[in-house]
């Protein structure tokens, strides 16, 4: 799941580098942070990680999120 998270964080923050436009950056947006996201799938997953490692998991998913949130809004501004 770690590999999973963190490809999703590569692929999401390469993606906003890239982008060019409003439009590009809001449906990297809606890729990366949608109610149909990856991401949010694996949130959604968390009930089948063994409960030692729920917290871990659940705290790398929130760090990626916000670090794709802080992404966007760089890009924006710039």
């Amino acid at each position: 799941m770690q590999a999973q998270i963190l490809k999703i964080k590569d692929e999401a923050l390469n993606i906003i580098e890239k982008s060019s436009s409003l439009a590009l950056l809001d449906a990297a947006r809606i890729r990366f942070l949608g109610k149909r996201s990856d991401l949010f799938n694996l949130l959604r997953s968390l009930g089948a990680v063994p409960p030692e490692q729920r917290p871990q998991m659940g705290a790398m998913v929130n760090e990626v999120k916000q670090a794709i949130e802080e992404a966007l809004e760089n890009k924006r501004i710039s």
